[in-house]
């Protein structure tokens, strides 16, 4: 099966976050996709190497452990991810969709 070049850029800061993002990883390579990886702190980038076509589900990881996924590439072609701003205003209980102050002013 043919390999795919996954490449993220996930909010790291400090070598526990980058830490985390590995072991996250680590656990994953027990899954038959996963063929190698490495974490790039100073870059805040992570790149995988998968015989999968899906990069979603190590987006949804990260993101579920607040490590969080500016863009996403497949194979050098960039692919859509959730809006971060969204997902820690859901994180954090103050979604404020829909509410008069998440709303343009009338003029």
């Amino acid at each position: 099966m043919a390999e795919h070049k996954f490449d993220y850029n996930v909010e790291m800061f400090c070598s526990s976050c980058s830490g985390a993002v590995e072991r996250m990883l680590k656990k994953s390579k027990d899954n038959d996709e996963l063929v190698d990886y490495s974490v790039d702190l100073n870059n805040k980038m992570v790149h995988v190497d998968s015989t999968g076509t899906d990069y979603m589900p190590f987006v949804e990881k990260f993101n579920k452990a607040s490590k969080w996924v500016y863009w996403a590439k497949v194979d050098d072609v960039e692919q859509a991810v959730p809006d971060v701003d969204a997902l820690k205003a859901a994180k954090a209980g103050t979604s404020n969709v829909g509410t008069p102050s998440a709303q343009t002013p009338a003029s």
